[in-house]
């Protein structure tokens, strides 16, 4: 077992946040938002949505994959929580998405339809890149962004065929001029390119010289609007052209083009579409949640926005309310007994178990029986799911269940760093359980399957990388150990530059168990859709009061202590100081009484346990299953004034704490725990060898086991299971940041 100090135990060691995940979005309290419709007379609502995966003639990059899914995201959001006509989106993807279309279909469908108090939303993902700008705004930065058509090709010159950010700023300003209630989102970038990992960077090779049929359209729209080169430059200074503008990055970071699951997609527009299925706030707190639910994916990519000079300073995105309640889920079609779902608003880190054994159900304000809508079949954001009843297109649905397979298995990429030792690498790993050894093919399409990590050496190559990105401690060359699908460091998991491979997989392979251990038991996390009332705080022993950090359930938030915009951001990884000592505190808000477990994850995959952490081996069954209740309207304070021990704060890194609770008492896992505590003195925090096993009996636990599910899995529902997540980071404040 793992030695822990009485003060001192809690160490979450490192800072890539990639190998923990950040699970628990904000929410707010929703439960009454079930009943209450937010529908409001509204003008017309435009989109024009564009998405290129394909640049058949461009030889500034390799293709994209998860653009044209952007698009679908985007265009399902807006039908389904905004309201707008499916008739007034048009979406150009692909060969549709030529200079020239990208130009006249802005034109006709945008700035000539729009009136006055119209919503307007244009969205685009796909490369960027840059040209130089004859006046630049920044001496500094003497170049202008741009945007890539799929009619890129190349020139001996170096002549690009992009549009230019001050086109597309003419643009918006003429569109401003009709309506102020126009939002821009613009997922790529401007700044490295390539493939990194899994991850596909959305930025081209810079153009040498934008073309002169760039600058006559600039010369036209000048001469339409009525400015002089000087005012258009003066106007330039003063801000954006109308309304909101989004970035997926700073225009020196790198949009991702992101595997999830499995299926491709921009990293900031998933996030940001999944946000907006559950959340109605105004722009700056949802880009300030993006900007920590974005870090697990991409940390080199920070969301971004900014108004136009006479737009309100935080108004709601898209310049609306949802028209309709939080979901998870809508459907798009039925065909007799089936119906095709879109689940837009699934937790990411929770997708891959969205399969045959899912239950959802429509989002009614009949207290009554609902019916349960069984899922078929998954590809990618699309299902089919048996239909019992008569439910027409549109309805909006939420899980009541999930299925947590037995046979889940984590994805390990072989990197083609490992060269001939990849062969014997496989054959060991073959050998583990729930293992999958996935070999890297060619750099144009990485791995042939979801990888959630990359084993690797580290080259020289990987090391420039981590150097530009101002990473720290950065493991020597030659060093084995393992990456984040975005080529971030797993910490503690590279060893010496001399190490054979045999050493490196002896010393790796406990640390594969504690890895897919961690991952399973987050696949349980529901604060979107659980239904019971749960709600869990984080403060600091001596400021006992104050809220540092906080996780709900929809139905566990406490207006105003945890859930008030500017009292505290569930699901954000709140900072503490080195040394602090801290406390969780968890608040039962259900009806009936519910039993805990609180387990802690670093980033390196250690596990935890926090609670229960009584001296377990003596008690008998009862008093054991009654050690971790909470009864209704009750909190229990992790650890209790009187416990013989603190949690401490001793290590700067990243950790996440994650608190399980069921109406079901935990027999399988207290007896698992009651095992473990042989031979200690007292109670306390207990560290896991062997983590795997605690999962699965929580997961035993808290589930139906037998129910008709891939891997004859534990089914979870919804009404069984609340799990959530406090992220955590722990800072030194004598280090600068």
């Amino acid at each position: 077992m793992t030695k822990m100090k009485r003060r001192h135990f809690l160490q979450f060691a490192g800072s890539a946040l990639t190998a923990i995940g950040l699970s628990q979005s904000r929410f707010l309290q929703q439960s009454q938002g079930y009943g209450r419709v937010l529908a409001q007379n509204t003008p017309r609502k435009l989109a024009l949505l564009i998405g290129i995966n394909e640049y058949p003639e461009s030889d500034r990059f390799f293709d994209l994959y998860g653009c044209v899914n952007d698009v679908a995201l985007q265009k399902n959001l807006l039908i389904s929580r905004f309201g707008f006509n499916p008739a007034d989106i048009v979406t150009l993807t692909d060969a549709q998405a030529s200079r020239d279309n990208i130009i006249e279909t802005f034109q006709e469908h945008l700035i000539k339809q729009a009136q006055a108090g119209d919503v307007v939303v244009f969205h685009f993902s796909g490369h960027g890149a840059q040209v130089p700008d004859p006046s630049p705004l920044d001496p500094n930065y003497p170049y202008n962004s741009t945007f890539v058509p799929a009619d890129d090709r190349p020139t001996e010159s170096g002549t690009v065929q992009d549009i230019m950010g001050q086109t597309l700023f003419l643009l918006l300003y003429a569109l401003g001029q009709k309506t102020e209630n126009v939002t821009s989102v613009l997922d790529s970038c401007h700044a490295g390119g390539g493939t990194r990992g899994e991850m596909r960077v959305r930025a081209a090779r810079p153009g040498k010289q934008a073309s002169d049929r760039e600058f006559a359209l600039q010369e036209r729209l000048l001469s339409q609007i009525g400015w002089t080169p000087a005012q258009f430059q003066q106007r330039r200074e003063e801000g954006i052209a109308a309304g909101i503008a989004i970035a997926s990055a700073r225009k020196d970071q790198l949009a991702a083009d992101y595997r999830f699951a499995d299926f491709y997609a921009g990293a900031f527009s998933f996030l940001l579409t999944q946000y907006l299925w559950q959340e109605t706030e105004k722009v700056s707190g949802a880009i300030a949640t993006l900007q920590q639910r974005i870090l697990p994916f991409n940390r080199q990519q920070t969301p971004i926005y900014e108004t136009a000079p006479q737009t309100p300073a935080n108004p709601p995105l898209y310049f609306t309310s949802p028209l309709r309640n939080a979901a998870q889920a809508v459907i798009l079609d039925v065909h007799q007994n089936q119906a095709t779902v879109w689940l837009g608003g699934i937790n990411p880190n929770q997708l891959e178990v969205f399969s045959e054994g899912t239950l959802l159900s429509p989002i009614t304000n009949d207290r009554g029986e609902t019916p349960q809508l069984q899922l078929i079949e998954r590809n990618g954001l699309t299902a089919q799911v048996a239909l019992p009843t008569n439910l027409p297109p549109g309805t909006l649905l939420r899980e009541t269940a999930r299925t947590i397979p037995s046979d889940w298995r984590l994805g390990i990429g072989l990197d083609s760093a490992l060269g001939s030792d990849t062969a014997t690498i496989q054959r060991r790993l073959q050998a583990l359980e729930r293992i999958d050894t996935i070999p890297a093919q060619s750099a144009n399409r990485p791995y042939r399957a979801k990888v959630h990590y990359i084993l690797s050496p580290m080259t020289e190559a990987y090391q420039q990388q981590l150097q530009a990105a101002n990473r720290d401690n950065i493991p020597p060359v030659g060093s084995i150990g393992l990456f984040s699908p975005a080529l971030e460091v797993i910490p503690k998991s590279f060893g010496s530059a001399t190490e054979s491979i045999e050493a490196a997989l002896s010393r790796l392979i406990p640390k594969f168990r504690g890895l897919l251990a961690a991952h399973i038991i987050k696949l349980t996390l529901n604060a979107e859709s659980s239904q019971l009332a749960l709600g869990a705080t984080l403060r600091l022993e001596n400021q006992p009061r104050e809220i540092v950090g906080s996780a709900f359930t929809t139905r566990g938030c406490d207006r105003p202590r945890e859930c008030e915009d500017g009292v505290s951001r569930s699901g954000f990884i709140e900072n503490i100081q080195l040394n602090s000592q801290f406390f969780f505190e968890i608040k039962n808000r259900d009806n009936q009484a519910l039993y805990i477990a609180v387990l802690a994850i670093d980033s390196s995959g250690e596990i935890v346990v926090l609670f229960p952490n009584q001296h377990l081996e003596s008690l008998p069954e009862a008093e054991l299953q009654a050690t971790t209740q909470i009864q209704p309207g009750s909190s229990l304070r992790i650890p209790k004034s009187d416990d013989s021990f603190v949690l401490t704060a001793e290590e700067v890194g990243v950790g996440e704490v994650l608190i399980l609770a069921s109406p079901q008492p935990m027999t399988g896992a207290l007896s698992r725990l009651q095992s473990l505590s042989r031979g200690r003195s007292r109670g306390g925090p207990t560290a896991l060898n062997n983590p795997l096993d605690l999962v699965g009996d929580l997961i035993s636990d808290m589930g139906t086991r037998g129910s008709r599910s891939r891997g004859n899995g534990g089914q979870i529902a919804t009404g069984s299971l609340a799990a959530l997540s406090i992220g955590l980071r722990v800072v030194d404040p004598q280090t600068p940041t």
